[in-house]
């Protein structure tokens, strides 16, 4: 029997058109940015895995990560003889990703996907071992466009992302556990088993309608069930598969965490929801002195100097003031309510 599809040879071939991209766009270029956005627990590294799996991984092309992605697929031999074939096992494998080559971006990352979890993290570890600080202005879209290639990453809110990969992102997921709603709490659901996407569709290549224009956001559901224990962290070392019926074929995943962001996730997680909070109070600027009061530093035995560093990696700047000191800015980027009008702006200070 001959392939039903034009270029297959392989099995490798045949799993893109069993399983469909979900964001792809064949006849497109691929420089494409896709920011997954929640908050621990609510599925961010799970959905990149599974968006550049499908759209990129099962089409053929590499997925450069710093985190570990496989995937296997049992194709039976009935599906498979549709394509001429016989059955058998396809594995995809994504591969490391090194920080600092894709700052510089190295020629030989081209055709695939860059998928960064934490992104704003891991770039700062890289930075600090560059010599160069200033390879990075280059214009993120045009580098990409340059490579041929796509970029996933997750942040913990759109505030921490730096605004020269904010503004090119493409595409933005806000992803929340359904398990963690007023009603999925009320109704005892579950963790890990269903997650709500909330769309923004930033520029015009996925509706060709952009957020700005329409004011419009898409709804979307990713039943966890069919990848639950796809992702390991330090405190999940059991590796769990997850299968997803293909026929009468199996599908596994298996996504495992870059220990160094797991860890760093895990020290500053009370920094990012201390900020988030100013954030979502409306504060767009705090005193040094009254930051650290309200960081509680002292309390925690921190040095000002290590948690200064920390907020300058978590896209938090500071500002000098002629006569009054130091100053940081709250970013005020937000995507369910954009930019806050100028008189709404507030300072912040200490309630006791």
């Amino acid at each position: 029997m001959q392939n039903l599809k034009m270029g297959v040879h392989s099995l490798r071939d045949v799993i893109q058109y069993e399983i469909p991209a979900i964001f792809r766009r064949q006849h497109l270029n691929r420089d494409v940015i896709i920011g997954l956005i929640g908050d621990r627990g609510d599925g961010k590294t799970l959905g990149g895995g599974i968006i550049a799996g499908c759209d990129y991984l099962l089409q053929n092309e590499p997925c450069f990560s710093n985190l570990e992605i496989n995937m296997s697929f049992n194709m039976d031999d009935q599906t498979a003889a549709k394509y001429g074939l016989a059955g058998g096992i396809v594995e995809y494998q994504s591969q490391k990703l090194d920080m600092v080559k894709f700052l510089r971006f190295a020629p030989e990352y081209q055709g695939g996907v860059f998928f960064i979890d934490e992104i704003n993290i891991a770039l700062a570890d890289a930075r600090r071992s560059m010599s160069n600080q200033n390879l990075w202005a280059t214009d993120v879209g045009q580098q990409l466009r340059k490579l041929q290639s796509a970029l996933v990453y997750t942040s913990i809110h759109e505030m921490f992302v730096e605004s020269r990969i904010r503004d090119m992102t493409d595409i933005f997921i806000n992803t929340k556990d359904v398990a963690l709603s007023p009603e999925g709490l009320a109704a005892k659901k579950k963790p890990g088993l269903e997650f709500i996407w909330t769309i923004y569709p930033m520029s015009r290549k996925l509706t060709g309608v952009s957020y700005q224009e329409s004011k419009q956001t898409i709804k979307a559901t990713l039943h966890g069930h069919r990848w639950w224990g796809a992702v390991n962290t330090l405190q999940r070392q059991d590796r769990q598969k997850y299968k997803v019926p293909l026929g009468s074929s199996g599908v596994n995943m298996d996504i495992i965490e870059n220990p160094a962001i797991t860890m760093a996730r895990s020290k500053w997680g009370w920094l990012y929801k201390a900020i988030k909070q100013l954030h979502d109070d409306g504060y767009t600027e705090i005193h040094s002195e009254e930051l650290w009061e309200y960081l509680q530093v002292r309390e925690r035995k921190l040095s000002r100097i290590e948690v200064g560093r920390q907020l300058s990696d978590m896209n938090v700047k500071t500002w000098r003031h002629t006569t009054e000191g130091y100053y940081y800015a709250i970013d005020k980027f937000d995507l369910s309510r954009g930019y806050p009008d100028e008189e709404d702006n507030k300072e912040a200070i200490i309630v006791r």
